[in-house]
């Protein structure tokens, strides 16, 4: 099944302030995404506690992705730093 990533604006002015080896990898993220949907192998990515249909994805060690599915669609709702992601 083919996936398509979408991007809310606020995630793509939470990408802007990010480092660039940060935004490069989270580009490969999208990329695998697309093809493996939400659990890309290779991708530490686990169901977020107490929303439905919400995951989150590590990026290097200290930046997350949560995202939310709607199938065939894949939305991303934060990119941001592990202590501020979840609030």
């Amino acid at each position: 099944m083919q996936w398509r990533v979408a991007e809310t604006r606020k995630v793509e002015k939470q990408l802007r302030r990010l480092p660039k080896n940060i935004q490069l990898i989270y580009r490969g993220l999208c990329d695998d995404i697309e093809q493996g949907g939400p659990t890309p192998f290779g991708w530490d990515s686990r169901p977020l506690k107490g929303y439905e249909d919400h995951y989150r994805i590590t990026l290097a060690k200290k930046y997350r992705v949560i995202i939310h599915v709607v199938s065939p669609s894949i939305i991303v709702v934060k990119v941001a730093h592990r202590k501020d992601v979840y609030r």
